[in-house]
């Protein structure tokens, strides 16, 4: 089974961090547009997916077009 860490995506859809679950990563706000963050999807509230631990990607994921729950 996979073990995802949580994104964090700004409102107007830039990519914060994939690695959420770090607390150093986070912001409130996003740099690029000064929208306000989300971790979780707000319409069922599970965690948007991130990075992918043991797959040794170490890039940037693309903005989530939908829930994946």
């Amino acid at each position: 089974m996979s073990d995802y860490d949580v994104a964090q995506i700004c409102l107007n859809g830039h990519v914060i961090t994939e690695l959420a679950l770090k607390p150093d990563y986070r912001q409130d706000f996003c740099s690029r547009c000064g929208a306000r963050t989300i971790t979780e999807c707000e319409a069922c509230h599970k965690g948007i997916r991130g990075f992918l631990h043991g797959s040794g990607y170490l890039g940037t994921i693309d903005r989530p077009a939908f829930c994946q729950y």
